[in-house]
């Protein structure tokens, strides 16, 4: 996904504490389970060191992310630039919960939250710190991620909690965040008493906020008022990376109550495809940057259209040929990603930040605006091909042809260490998938034509059904 480091950065670093909202991605390893994203504001993000950071949780109506983590340790958490150069950078990592009133949260408090650099030090609702050890670092374009103004912290979280007595937040606590959505053990803390007494996995309540099993009218109308959103998914793999990725320029669309789509360009990651073909998960996450405060979560199964199927030109015919912005004169499409919506979230967005649209970045666009369609397939294969954890990526009947000619190209998904230090390139590099077919002549041209075909005769069956 673009560059990929083993640490944060001294520039990265910098350009990290100037953004004002960050997302947790995180996931549970049951297969059925619901992927989690949550957007972060106030200033509670900390770099400790070039592998470390952590930030300061208020208490919500979900528990998803603390659930998560004591569960499989996998966390990840995304910035993207709304204002200047473009950029996204996302922190992989591992979590460690550590509960308001530990000795590990005072420490880790006392030493880098002061009522002078943290305008939620003095909250009730302190939840735990959540620290990260970062083992990995994706910077990417972030061309696609529309301009907004900053306009401010949204006080509403704060100045709730701030209301509220100890009390009253632990019985929060009983009510709301004891378990997941998915049954999942959530907050624990010795003043909720035997009350937190778990459930058995697949008791999960329905914490965060209120739940519906499909899009009513008024949030469909609500939905399509947004300028962005935000897709998160997951592989099935114990260690594998969550993954959160930011899109703009109006390319969401609403079938029915329970179906939606979105067109997907190009990009320098794979991520959300390959999780998407490898277990179906996939979260759509709106929040309300301007107005009443509100985030949406539309949590469901995916299903990956590639251009050029049966299915991916029956959508884009339906949903997107004449409309605005003009994709049919531009090349870089790469699919239509289907979400079958199981359950719809709706809860406060009390601490997302106050921004201000102000116009679609054009930069994706115009960059694929300038190339061929030979260009688009030989970004495919060099970058394309794998996904940051090794799963199958991007595949089209024109790759094999590309990547015989490219066998010999250097990996680009490698680590910078990895690369200075000389390690083999073989296990990394994006173009294994194809350029493996091409050397063992497994896959001729001819049979990928008939597999791809196959593949989107059974996928347009699966859609009308």
């Amino acid at each position: 996904m673009g560059e990929i480091f083993d640490d944060i950065r001294e520039n990265h670093a910098e350009w990290i504490k100037k953004q004002k909202v960050f997302f947790v991605g995180t996931a549970p390893l049951d297969p059925n389970g619901k992927v989690n994203l949550s957007p972060k504001g106030y200033d509670c993000f900390r770099i400790i060191s070039p592998n470390q950071v952590c930030y300061l949780e208020l208490t919500g109506s979900g528990i998803e992310t603390q659930s998560h983590v004591k569960e499989n340790k996998r966390i990840t958490i995304m910035f993207c630039t709304f204002e200047g150069a473009p950029r996204i950078m996302r922190l992989f990592g591992t979590g460690t919960i550590h509960h308001v009133g530990s000795s590990e949260f005072n420490t880790f408090f006392n030493e880098h939250y002061t009522s002078d650099n943290c305008d939620i030090h003095a909250s009730t609702g302190k939840r735990p710190i959540i620290v990260v050890d970062v083992y990995k670092v994706g910077s990417s374009c972030g061309y696609g991620v529309p301009f907004y103004d900053y306009k401010g912290s949204r006080p509403t979280l704060a100045n709730c909690w701030n209301k509220k007595s100890e009390d009253q937040v632990v019985d929060y606590w009983v009510l709301r965040n004891t378990t997941s959505l998915d049954g999942l053990p959530g907050m624990r803390h010795e003043k909720m008493g035997e009350k937190w007494a778990p459930t058995s996995k697949g008791e999960g309540k329905d914490t965060m906020g209120k739940f519906y099993d499909e899009m009513s009218a008024d949030q469909q109308e609500w939905i399509k008022k947004q300028k962005m959103f935000i897709v998160a998914s997951a592989p099935l793999s114990a260690t594998g990376t969550i993954n959160a990725s930011p899109k703009g320029y109006d390319c969401f669309r609403i079938i029915d109550a329970h179906k939606a789509c979105y067109l997907e360009m190009t990009g320098s990651g794979i991520e959300t495809q390959s999780h998407v073909e490898e277990n179906g998960r996939l979260t759509i996450m709106f929040m309300a940057f301007e107005g009443a405060p509100k985030i949406l979560r539309l949590f469901g199964r995916g299903h990956v259209c590639r251009v050029d199927t049966p299915e991916y030109e029956s959508l884009y015919t339906a949903h997107y040929k004449g409309t605005s912005p003009d994709f049919e004169t531009i090349e870089g499409k790469r699919s239509i990603i289907v979400i079958f919506v199981e359950k719809v979230g709706i809860s406060c967005g009390f601490g997302v930040p106050y921004y201000e649209y102000k116009e679609n970045r054009p930069t994706l666009l115009n960059y694929w605006g300038k190339k061929t369609e030979d260009k688009v397939v030989e970004y495919w294969v060099q970058k394309n091909t794998q996904s940051v954890d090794g799963l199958p990526g991007m595949k089209h009947e024109r790759m094999s042809e590309v990547a015989c000619e490219h066998q010999d190209s250097p990996p680009v998904m490698a680590s910078k260490r990895s690369v200075k230090e000389g390690s083999s390139a073989a296990s990394s590099s994006p173009l294994g998938w194809v350029a493996g077919l091409c050397q063992n002549q497994l896959l001729t041209i001819g049979a990928v034509a008939v597999a791809a075909f196959g593949a989107g005769v059974a996928a347009s069956s699966f859609l009308r059904n």
